[in-house]
């Protein structure tokens, strides 16, 4: 069974730690020994998603338009979660576009760095995009010229931060940001959330779409971030010191803070790691799925006794059976049209579901986080309970006063099942430091940088961002590709990137100086090279043990 440890360890001093074996020591097993903590506080690695909160954004019912055709969501200018830009399509419909943006201060406003962001915005069915890789049309060889050009794209779940200042102009996104949104500030970092990317017109994400029924429903947006920075900042770093109480638990509260600090001292996330005030995002399912064909929908069962919450965020590394992973997903033979990859999950009480719509079967390696804005349970009196699941004796820290009969997944401060994502690596790497070989600059990236690490029984999980002075860029991909004659743009454009995570590596691509958008203009393919180049790439390995 798993064991839970709350206690002093010399020179160090109180620690909360849960080992994945009974048989080890908790005062002298090694904070490097990944795969057998499913928590530690002493080593500070804790890739935790917390501060989630839910907002409902609908054009018909929220407050008036603030200038022409922008709407605030949950506040005033000052304190709105989200701004929409709405623009329709055709003057006779009511169907539309709809760009969000969120002021960083304004959605994680304890946190002083843009941190990396979790957003997701479920279509009316439910079924959330993992990731996807397929062929975007710049000409398809229909009117009178035949050439085909064309730009394989391959992202993510994407959210993207921006600064205005860089954005008012012509030359860059072709003016999605738009100047009535001034008053956001112009050095601020602003939050655009989206379902994927259009690879030809600089890696934009895509619009939240609204059709003429779309407009009176409410859209769901779903936020939370990992406590770590996004960008080139320094992780915050806490040190240790043994005469601090950082644990406490009774009918009032439960508090563990960081390392630094002593629960009387510490306020808020950055100061602590449990707080009974503050819902943190459970890990509550983990694994890898093997081998889901073309067409076919896979349901994972949770193996809880409790239900998730369908607005749990998922986190996917997906790739096509026999590959090498890659993230974003990629493919690096056989660049045929009709070879796509296109995930879809969902989350269900007991289960997770995964769809594949691709054209080849497909390994998904998935994380999920609860994400539950229900009220807790009441009724209760336990804080620390032992439980019997499926002949495992199991410890749980609960919040004071929640159901000590049928607590719910975010009644649960921590649960000896559940694993913690732990940072095996992490760092900004800039762009200098790119000097390794790219082994195939067209198939993967211009520059190249391998970071090594030991592996002592973990699956390594990585995320990552693409750094630059004016947007931060989660992974994506995107390759023009010509089927008669040169266009001028080879390999990934500028705001590409490219991870392959092996056991013991995962190797960087980036692709400095290269082409920016590439779009048909008047029967012409027109490349433009605008921006400035990536200043480097923000990583975290994450070590999973299941």
């Amino acid at each position: 069974m798993t064991q839970l440890f709350i206690g002093y360890k010399p020179n160090v001093g109180p620690v909360v730690k849960v080992l994945r074996y009974d048989a080890d020591d908790a005062l002298t097993l090694a904070n490097s020994a990944y795969d057998r903590y499913y928590f530690n506080s002493e080593n500070q690695k804790l890739a935790i998603v917390r501060d989630q909160n839910l907002t409902y954004v609908n054009w018909w019912n929220d407050p008036p338009s603030v200038s022409g055709n922008i709407k605030l969501f949950g506040g005033d200018q000052n304190t709105a979660r989200y701004v929409g830009f709405f623009t329709k399509l055709y003057s006779s419909s009511n169907s539309g576009t709809c760009n969000i943006y969120a002021r960083r201060q304004n959605i994680f406003r304890d946190v002083p760095f843009p941190p990396m962001a979790e957003v997701r915005v479920p279509p009316s069915d439910g079924w959330i995009t993992s990731g996807s890789r397929g062929l975007q049309w710049v000409f398809d060889g229909t009117g009178t010229d035949p050439r085909e050009v064309g730009v394989y794209c391959s992202y993510q779940y994407a959210a993207t931060w921006v600064k205005p200042r860089y954005w008012n102009t012509n030359i860059d996104w072709r003016n999605r940001f738009s100047s009535a949104l001034s008053f956001m500030g112009e050095d601020e970092w602003v939050l655009h959330p989206g379902n994927g990317v259009d690879g030809r017109d600089g890696n934009s994400p895509y619009n939240i779409s609204y059709g003429e029924n779309e407009l009176s429903r409410d859209k769901m947006i779903i936020h939370a971030y990992w406590d770590f920075p996004a960008d080139g900042a320094p992780m915050v770093s806490y040190n240790n010191r043994p005469d601090l109480e950082i644990y406490r638990s009774n009918q009032q509260g439960v508090i563990m803070s960081r390392p630094g600090y002593s629960v009387d001292s510490s306020t808020g996330t950055r100061h602590r790691i449990l707080d009974s005030t503050i819902n943190l995002a459970s890990v509550v399912m983990i694994g890898t799925q093997y081998g889901i064909q073309p067409g076919q929908t896979v349901d994972i069962p949770s193996n809880l006794n409790m239900p998730m919450a369908s607005t749990s965020i998922v986190e996917m590394m997906v790739k096509e059976s026999g590959e090498e992973q890659y993230v974003p997903p990629h493919i690096l033979s056989g660049y045929a049209k009709d070879r796509s990859l296109f995930v879809q999950h969902k989350v269900n009480p007991y289960s997770i579901s995964i769809r594949n719509r691709g054209t080849h079967s497909i390994d998904v390696t998935y994380v999920v986080f609860n994400i539950d804005a229900e009220p807790q349970t009441t009724g209760g009196s336990e804080i620390i309970r032992k439980v019997n699941i499926n002949g495992r004796e199991e410890v749980q820290i609960k919040k004071p006063n929640s159901s000590d009969t049928n607590p719910k997944v975010s009644d649960l401060l921590l649960d000896t099942r559940f694993p913690t994502m732990q940072i095996i690596q992490e760092g900004f790497i800039p762009a200098h430091a790119f000097t390794d070989d790219p082994e195939n600059p067209y198939l993967l990236g211009r520059v190249a940088k391998q970071i090594n690490f030991n592996n002592n029984g973990f699956k390594p999980f990585v995320k990552f961002n693409l750094v630059f002075e004016d947007r931060i860029h989660p992974p994506i991909m995107s390759r023009a590709y010509n089927y008669q004659t040169s266009t001028g743009a080879n390999g990934g454009s500028k705001f590409s990137s490219l991870a392959r995570v092996r056991d013991n590596n995962v190797k960087f691509w980036m692709n400095p100086d290269s082409w920016a958008s590439i779009r048909l203009y008047d029967g012409r393919v027109i490349v433009e090279w605008f921006g400035s180049n990536p200043l480097g790439i923000r990583y975290y390995i994450f070590g999973v043990s299941a």
